[in-house]
């Protein structure tokens, strides 16, 4: 670090690269200006990468908002639009870095619950988790979680049980909800995943 000057002159060197013609070279220095401390001036060029042509430079750029922790109402709006990404990484990676950042915005809410019905399994699986961490379970986030019991991916099927297993603990609606489930798909080859939200919240 000493080699290369002040904290203060590394990261200028870093946001100079965020212009870089190499996408791997802006990639990389999102990635790494995610590592050195967050700052306005580093906040807004991360913010301006999240509009970056290339997917993984988005991604990188999201991930280093993620370690930074910023919350600002212009980052949380950028990672919002980031939902919409045609790539599903960079929708993943928003999913997450809301989550991550505890951003509970009824706005931020409803976007987790539209990306349950994300066409890539792994932005349906942040979704899921996004939402078994809120801190409030209302009738529509335990319904879309509950619909999820029957999705076609397993891991999926898992996060969703794992999600109602923790917003069940702190509400009392949600376990017969989960046993009327269950009893309508007692045929059904995803059941067990049901049964082990249900031991979950039981269990405490």
């Amino acid at each position: 670090m000493s080699r290369l000057g002040s904290a203060k002159e590394v990261i200028q060197t870093l946001m100079q690269r965020l212009e870089d013609e190499d996408a791997d070279v802006r990639s990389r220095a999102a990635e790494l200006l995610g590592e050195l401390g967050s700052t306005t001036e580093t906040v807004q060029a991360l913010v301006q990468c999240l509009e970056d042509e290339d997917s993984s430079v988005r991604s990188s750029a999201a991930n280093a908002l993620i370690r930074l922790g910023s919350t600002t109402e212009a980052v949380i709006q950028v990672l919002v639009q980031c939902l919409e990404d045609k790539d599903s990484n960079v929708r993943w990676i928003a999913v997450d870095a809301l989550g991550s950042l505890e951003i509970t915005t009824e706005a931020v809410v409803q976007a987790f619950m539209q990306r349950l019905e994300d066409e890539d399994s792994d932005v349906q699986w942040s979704a899921a988790n996004a939402l078994g961490n809120l801190e409030r379970a209302t009738e529509a986030i335990v319904q879309a979680l509950v619909q999820r019991l029957k999705n076609e991916d397993s891991s999926v099927r898992w996060k969703a049980a794992d999600a109602l297993s923790k917003l069940g603990k702190t509400n009392d609606s949600i376990q017969p909800l989960i046993i009327q489930w269950i009893e309508q798909h007692q045929d059904s080859e995803n059941v067990g995943d049901a049964i082990d939200a249900l031991w979950q919240i039981v269990e405490g």
